[in-house]
């Protein structure tokens, strides 16, 4: 699951009212599943992470179904606009979001429908 919006580890400080560590919590939730938060600043995997979060919506999707991210697990309060801007560009390619937290704060969109399913590049299944 690719989390957004990109927040360095550890120890940021806050990206608007979302706080260091906020990203963790999907990681209590599940035993399962993977997320893209958490590597240390400065080590390649954070400079991939922090380098895909800031490409053009589409490129940005490509990118993750070619590496094999099923999923955007979005925080919106990370959002100056509260992620308005960016659900706006991803509607349109995903569809409408699958899951929304009772509060409205998390939402998260599937990489595997939408519009642009049958031109996704092809999932790695390693």
């Amino acid at each position: 699951i690719f989390q957004l919006p990109y927040q360095p580890f550890p120890e940021n400080g806050p990206v608007h009212k979302m706080l260091d560590y906020d990203h963790f919590r999907g990681y209590f939730h599940s035993d399962r599943l993977k997320w893209s938060y958490g590597a240390m600043k400065g080590r390649p995997e954070d400079i991939w992470v922090k380098e895909t979060s800031s490409l053009p919506v589409s490129l940005m999707l490509a990118r993750l179904r070619t590496f094999g991210f099923r999923g955007l697990y979005i925080d919106r309060n990370g959002y100056a606009d509260g992620g308005l801007e960016l659900e706006r560009q991803l509607t349109p390619l995903l569809g409408q979001k699958r899951f929304e937290s009772a509060d409205g704060r998390f939402v998260y969109y599937s990489l595997d429908t939408g519009a642009s399913a049958a031109t996704r590049a092809p999932v790695r299944k390693d």
